[in-house]
């Protein structure tokens, strides 16, 4: 009876040294399972930064290329600005050659009317002094 009751004593410390194995065991499970989800966690968040960062930097990327199109518009309507400034002085200065040469003609044509009606006048006045 009592190597029964030793051998007992003795599974029942087994069975308790297994009990606190298991626990132990199922706790590391836990604990191991636990950083798992919280390492699966950051690399999910993780991946959610850096697709956050490549949108950013396809943001950045857009913005410079916009950038850039804007100067180089801007340096074409600059060009464009100035060569429609030259082309406005120089129909400015055919104008103002072409109103002076006007103004020229108009003269020219008072005086030679001026002179068709003197020698008009005189000729009139000498065909009066034949007829006289």
């Amino acid at each position: 009876v009592e190597k029964l009751h030793n051998n007992k004593e003795q599974l029942r410390r087994q069975l308790q040294d297994k009990e606190r194995e298991k626990q132990e065991l199922q706790d590391n499970f836990f604990y191991v399972k636990g950083q798992l989800d919280k390492w699966q966690l950051r690399v999910a968040h993780d991946a959610d930064g850096d697709g956050a960062c490549k949108e950013l930097e396809r943001h950045n990327t857009t913005i410079n290329n916009t950038i850039d199109e804007r100067m180089r518009l801007a340096a074409r309507l600059e060009h464009c600005l100035r060569d429609q400034e030259k082309e406005k002085v120089y129909h400015e200065q055919q104008v103002e050659r072409l109103m002076q040469a006007n103004a020229r003609l108009h003269e020219e044509k008072d005086r030679t009317a001026r002179d068709l009606q003197r020698l008009s006048k005189m000729y009139a006045e000498s065909v009066a002094q034949l007829q006289s």
